[in-house]
């Protein structure tokens, strides 16, 4: 009788099983170049788990971590999996309100903090005026105390089950409230699986680690490399400030995958980082979070295309980082339209609430094991957005509603339209402000825009405002060429020019921040 293969229902049965398959094999690249091997993570992660499952028993609590991607935080990631413990990564640029909205919401027992890295006063207040919340500062020096107290101990992993939760990532509210998407490790171990055939994930690759690890992007860096026996090669936040030292730093590495939001691609093109003799190891730069315009992703494509595949990838963090894909066509680049979000992934499935009974658009609704549990400790935001499936009602059959808007094709391929909460009514026309975007992106010397709908002042009605960072230095220029590529009720009534657009800390357009600004001194 043949034996069979482990039946691998928890994240960290899976990561000793690739530990043990690729032990000698790069896991974790540094900037310099060296790495470290799968062996010496699992050395490390075990030692954490053997000290930590001395002190945490309780499945019911949570932990928090300042991730500053370094070995040892990513050694102790694999070791919460292997407790149970769901962890939360935070962000060090956190400001100190939103930090404790996250600590009410999550109550978590443990806060490990990098022995290196200053905190502001104001979180680490936040921090201490919590009782029974134990900190533990971690390095390197600690890291290897415990691996030479530990090492020689076999470590007994506990029975943790598919459905209880591996993360909880928090995402922005509507109501200005952070919410926290507890993300089970079946939906995890489902995704893992989807990336590595949908990109074609071997020992043999390489995967960026640009997305900050409280941004939901980083979910595919850290779970699709090293849980499929891939290396990592994670980015400091501090290194991103210097693109053309990362490209370096990437070319020396010979990453394979290129993975991040389209913002950092712009970026990088607007400071010339990139030159057509670079990434000549990659196979794919996939990029997601937000949409692309033609025109800067017709540059990109003009360095790249034809040796690297680029692929748009679309998903909430509700449903486990991706739930779409789309491999980029020549005839994509031909045409100012968005690229459609693709087909659905594997083991999802969707359908879509029309707006009306004679609309073939509508809002998607997507159901299958990689939607979430819902929002940590807030049953409330969870019912609202997690709901019965809303074509039958014969079993419980739980989906999220994403709030975007799309249509299907002939081929049964999603587009992209808008969101719920950013249409507008303007001049008796319904309008997304996605569509505004998306085509005025498309003009070659427009590198990045954002509309928003708000007053100019208070006495007067809401008008649409667009603010650019193009390689035009007068907006009049714009204005003249607006006309060609929107109908009149799309018109923005303002355009702003920047030097770059307001990013927050995952990278996307901040539209928050272009909100708040009072004084418009580009009027056209």
């Amino acid at each position: 009788m043949p034996l069979l293969s482990p039946y691998i229902y928890n994240l960290g049965t899976l990561f000793d099983v690739i530990a043990c398959q690729h032990y000698d094999r790069p896991a974790i690249f540094t900037e310099d170049g060296n790495f470290s091997t799968f062996e010496d993570l699992s050395l490390c992660s075990n030692s954490f788990f053997i000290y930590l499952s001395s002190i945490y028993r309780d499945k019911s609590i949570t932990v928090v971590i300042f991730n500053d991607k370094s070995f040892v935080a990513y050694s102790l990631l694999i070791a919460f999996t292997k407790l149970g413990l769901p962890y939360v990564n935070l962000d060090f640029k956190s400001p100190p309100d939103r930090l404790l909205s996250i600590l009410n919401t999550c109550n978590p027992s443990a806060c490990f903090i990098p022995s290196l890295h200053s905190l502001l006063p104001e979180q680490l207040t936040i921090i201490n005026s919590f009782q029974n919340l134990k900190i533990q500062f971690y390095d390197s020096s600690w890291s290897s105390s415990l691996i030479s107290l530990y090492s020689d101990n076999t470590p007994q992993l506990p029975n943790i089950s598919g459905t209880q939760p591996a993360y909880i990532m928090f995402t922005s509210g509507s109501t200005g409230t952070p919410k926290g998407v507890a993300v089970p490790h079946q939906s995890v171990l489902n995704f893992i699986r989807w990336s590595a055939v949908t990109f074609n994930i071997t020992p043999f690759d390489c995967i960026t680690g640009l997305n900050p690890s409280h941004f939901d992007n980083s979910v595919f860096d850290f779970y699709a490399s090293l849980f499929n026996g891939a290396a990592l090669f994670p980015i400091s936040e501090s290194s991103l400030m210097n693109p053309r030292v990362i490209i370096r730093q990437i070319n020396n590495i010979q990453c394979t995958i290129w993975f991040s939001v389209p913002s950092f691609l712009i970026y990088c093109l607007r400071l010339k980082a990139f030159s057509n003799i670079d990434l000549r190891s990659l196979k794919s730069i996939i990029f997601g979070g937000e949409a692309f315009p033609k025109g800067p992703l017709r540059q990109l494509a003009s360095l790249f295309f034809e040796r690297v595949d680029f692929f748009n990838v679309y998903g909430p963090t509700e449903c486990t980082c991706i739930c779409s894909c789309y491999k980029v066509q020549d005839s994509d680049l031909e045409v100012n339209t968005l690229l459609p979000l693709g087909f659905i992934a594997t083991n999802f499935f969707y359908t879509i609430l029309p707006k009306s009974d004679s609309c073939a658009e509508g809002e998607l609704i997507l159901g299958g094991p990689n939607v979430s549990l819902g929002y940590y400790n807030s049953p409330e935001l969870t019912h609202d957005s997690f709901i019965q499936n809303p074509d039958h009602n014969l079993y419980i059959d739980i989906m999220y509603r994403t709030g975007d808007i799309v249509f299907l094709d002939e081929t049964k391929m999603l587009h992209f339209l808008g969101r719920v909460d950013n249409q507008i009514k303007h001049m008796g026309h319904r309008i997304e402000l996605e569509e505004i975007e998306f085509t005025v992106g498309s003009l070659t010397e427009i590198l990045e825009c954002a509309a928003i709908y708000q007053p100019l002042n208070p006495a007067n009605p809401p008008v649409i405002v667009l603010f650019v960072v193009s390689t035009y230095s007068d907006t009049k220029i714009i204005s003249s060429l607006l006309p060609q590529i929107l109908p009149p009720y799309m018109l923005p009534s303002t355009i702003i020019l920047l030097k770059s657009l307001p990013k927050n800390s995952n990278g996307k357009i901040d539209r928050k921040a272009l909100k708040s600004f009072t004084s418009f001194n580009n009027e056209i």
